[in-house]
Order: structure tokens, then sequence, then C-alpha cells
């Protein structure tokens, strides 16, 4: 049983993730991402499970749905920490189901208008999601601004 799961797309949510991964470093974790020539076999020297790109195709987004079921199943991690993108909505999802405890924080690149993943994460209700730009209260009023990651 792992502490935290830490899943996310790569690039600037991967940089986001591996900032409060340094906060969060001495627990038991392990990290969700897409593969990319860019990245080793494990990140932080944690396991690293790797999921194909999602690309807004249905199938894909079911197959992933299979995929982080069969994760969670086997990690039972105690929380689900996520920057998004789209990876990390099933795993909210099944999180809702397994009784997981979930942590979002909006991306910081989303200056003016929120992003779709916090869009759905938010009507999910997970147990704590923070904004890193304190005008997007407005879209997310039970949001914790935070400040930001960088």
């Amino acid at each position: 049983m792992n502490d935290i799961c830490f899943i996310c797309s790569d690039g600037g949510h991967l940089v986001e993730i591996k900032r409060i991964f340094k906060i969060l470093k001495d627990y038991d974790s392990f990290f969700v991402t897409f593969q990319t020539r860019h990245l080793g076999k494990r990140i932080e020297d944690k396991k690293t499970y790797f999921l194909p790109r999602i690309k807004r195709n249905p199938i894909i987004f079911a197959m992933i749905f299979v995929m982080e079921f069969l994760i969670l199943l086997k990690e039972r991690p105690r929380i689900i920490i996520s920057t998004g993108a789209g990876i990390c909505i099933p795993s909210f999802i099944l999180a809702k189901i397994f009784g997981i405890k979930t942590v979002y924080v909006e991306t910081f690149a989303r200056i003016k208008k929120p992003s779709l993943t916090g869009i759905i994460l938010y009507k999910l209700n997970p147990d704590l999601f923070f904004v890193q730009w304190e005008h997007h209260k407005k879209f997310f009023p039970k949001a914790i601004y935070g400040g930001n990651l960088f």
C-alpha cells in the first residue's frame, strides 16, 4: 500500500507535480504519466507507470480507465495528487469508488480561463482543489488559492 499516487501528463504538468513531490518525497509513492523519449524508466527514482496518450479519444479513454483501475487496485494509494491534464480524470472517478482522497492543483499555465480538466474535476468535488492564480477563485469558488508552484 502506497501513501500517494502522483498522476499527471508530461511536460509542464510533470514539472509542477515534481515540485509537490519534493515536499512529500519521504512518503511511499508512485507516479503515473505518459511515456516520452525524454523520460527514463522512473521518475524521481520512484515506481512509475506509463500510459498511452488519450488525445480525447473515447476508446483510448476507456482503455486508460481500465489501466488506471488495475494500477489503483494493485497500489492502493491513500491519496491521489494531480496537476492535470486529462490523464487524471479516470483516476479521480475511481478514487470516489475506492474511497481514496484526491487533491487537484489547477495548472499554472492557464492564466485567463480554467482548464477543461479543472472544470471536470471540480464537478467531481475533490477533497482539496488548489488554484495558482487568485482570480481563478471566480471559476472555482470552493478552491484554495495557494500561490504558484514556480
